[in-house]
């Protein structure tokens, strides 16, 4: 199961729009499930139209700017989050 939180703030850099996405995967394991939070980046090219996406876990900033060389300096990345686990 995924869940995805409303996206922060709307940057304008360039041609591009930016901003990022919270996103809550749930996984069912043997003894129950785990509930991973990871941030997403999001950039449009096209004003809106279509959007393409960036899973930030496990990246630090400086691999993240190697793939994405435009990202604005305002774009802030939430530390990673532990995974929970809850045993149903």
């Amino acid at each position: 199961k995924i869940e995805i939180d409303d996206p922060s703030k709307m940057i304008k850099r360039g041609s591009e729009l930016q901003c990022t996405v919270p996103q809550h995967t749930e996984m069912k394991v043997k003894q129950g499930r785990i509930m991973v939070t990871s941030t997403l980046i999001a950039i449009s090219e096209d004003n809106g139209m279509n959007w393409s996406f960036l899973d930030t876990s496990n990246k630090d900033i400086a691999v993240i700017k190697k793939i994405i060389p435009s990202l604005s300096p305002q774009i802030v990345i939430p530390p990673q989050k532990t995974p929970v686990r809850y045993n149903d």
